[in-house]
């Protein structure tokens, strides 16, 4: 346990998260949504009331290549949450609303205690977002955005930018009810991995 704080400790001096603005849709035992931004990994973290379609979300203060998003949070059998890219913060949105504005999106993981969200290398966001569909509190103990850092054997600045630009055109959600629509590094869909693998 000492080891694995120690890796999120160092994880965190690149954590574009840390000490962010953060807001949620409601707070319930002074757990607000700063809580899940600050160092202090022994803290409870941010959690809402049970409510339709919480939110949590943290500006990053401008828009950085993002690597890996890692959010610590409850263990349930069923989350019914999803975590966005954002071109800016979205407050008080439905859940339609943010999939419309968002770049991309990827569930939390049931049956566990942490999701990793590794993203492709043209993934570019403002803002980080976390919605629940239907009726139930979101409650996060801990937040790192892990920013990219290009190096000279990576994409060029104009690489970057058409990929982006296909990006932006090419993802959208592949099942509204499901939410299916998180892309991996190959640029494929979870939806049309599963229809694969079938």
């Amino acid at each position: 346990q000492e080891l694995e704080q120690m890796k999120n400790e160092a994880r965190d001096m690149n954590n574009l998260a840390l000490r962010k603005v953060a807001w949620q849709s409601s707070t319930i035992d002074g757990r607000a949504a700063c809580k899940a931004v600050e160092l202090d990994l022994s803290s409870m973290g941010s959690c809402t009331k049970r409510e339709y379609e919480a939110w949590w979300e943290v500006d990053l203060a401008g828009t950085f290549p993002i690597k890996c998003i890692q959010i610590t949070h409850e263990q349930r059998e069923e989350q019914g949450a999803y975590i966005f890219l954002t071109s800016k913060p979205l407050g008080r949105a439905r859940l339609n609303e943010t999939k419309k504005l968002a770049f991309c999106s990827y569930p939390l993981q049931e049956d566990a205690t942490t999701t990793v969200w590794s993203l492709p290398i043209n993934a570019n966001a403002a803002c980080v977002r976390i919605q629940t569909r239907g009726v139930r509190d979101l409650s996060i103990k801990h937040v790192i955005v892990e920013q990219r850092h290009y190096d000279d054997n990576e994409s060029s600045d104009e690489e970057l930018l058409d990929n982006e630009i296909k990006l932006k055109k090419n993802l959208s959600f592949v099942d509204d009810d499901a939410l299916s629509g998180a892309y991996t590094a190959d640029g494929q869909t979870i939806g049309s991995q599963r229809k694969e693998q079938r």
